[in-house]
């Protein structure tokens, strides 16, 4: 996820990021680029009301940020190469990237 953020920045994007446990050297690196870091998956990180939320590969519904996302009904893209890069070129401002986003489950948020 950390690769994304980093190309989502470089092409303009305000990024924002999380994750359970944010060290070094992603880290250092992301915020390195200007990419905010929140720790944990509080619903209250997408209070800056972002245009798109990228959600990754490991998080489950029943997580208060996905579920944050889905009852505001805020737009989101799984990390899927040919999604994500559709979504970088029509994106807005603001990109949030959110860490472990299961996408296989039967509890999956998306399709």
């Amino acid at each position: 996820m950390g690769g994304i953020a980093a190309i989502a920045k470089a092409a303009g994007h305000k990024v924002t990021g999380s994750d359970r446990n944010v060290y070094p050297p992603m880290s250092t690196q992301l915020r390195a680029l200007g990419i905010e870091l929140v720790e944990g998956f509080g619903a209250e990180q997408l209070d800056a009301a972002p245009d798109v939320v990228v959600v990754g590969n490991v998080m489950t519904r029943g997580v208060p940020v996905v579920e944050a996302l889905l009852d505001r009904g805020l737009a989101y893209s799984p990390t899927r190469a040919s999604r994500w890069l559709g979504l970088v070129a029509s994106a807005a401002a603001i990109l949030a990237i959110v860490s472990r986003v299961t996408l296989n489950s039967p509890r999956s948020i998306a399709p």
